[in-house]
């Protein structure tokens, strides 16, 4: 019986401070449990590394907003593992909003673009919004020649407070 923790980091809003709770995953039991705490903090981030590839997870439970940062390039290799774990935990949250970060992407192609908007079509099946951010110039332009900006917004402000307005 293969057993695996997860430290997860949670940020509660009514005390402002970051929590780190321990979680554990058993194959015979298929969920989650938490050994730190048991209240319901509004805020979960955690990191991912699959492969060679790093992806942030935020969600936000009062919001159910779910942010997904990518920090590597998205090629045909790569685009396959983000797709999966996009998915993961697309179906995990079911978030009202999903923003895709794209703070350290400089580089991609069109296996980005069909990871980009199968993403898309996965959150608008749940009902929710996609808006991509901090898109640089070369993405951005391959975003636009492709069309994609005329279905996924793209938030242009760093800070985040744009998301509000896009709602």
């Amino acid at each position: 019986l293969l057993t695996k923790w997860f430290y997860v980091e949670q940020y509660n809003f009514k005390t402002n401070n970051v929590e780190f709770c321990r979680l554990f995953f058993s194959p015979k039991l298929p969920i989650f449990h938490r050994r730190k705490t048991q209240k319901k903090l509004e805020y979960i981030r955690y990191t991912i590394k699959i492969g060679g590839i790093i992806l942030k997870v935020t969600y936000n439970e009062k919001d159910k907003l779910l942010t997904l940062k990518l920090t590597e390039e998205i090629d045909h290799h790569s685009s396959e593992k983000i797709r999966t774990r996009a998915d993961f935990e697309i179906q995990k949250y079911i978030p009202k909003t999903l923003v895709i970060d794209f703070t350290n992407v400089n580089f991609m192609d069109s296996a980005g673009i069909g990871m980009v908007l199968g993403r898309y079509k996965m959150s608008s099946m749940f009902g929710g919004k996609m808006f991509m951010k901090n898109v640089s110039p070369s993405v951005k332009k391959v975003f636009e020649m492709a069309g994609v900006t005329r279905i996924i917004p793209i938030i242009e402000e760093q800070g985040g407070t744009e998301i509000g307005k896009c709602i």
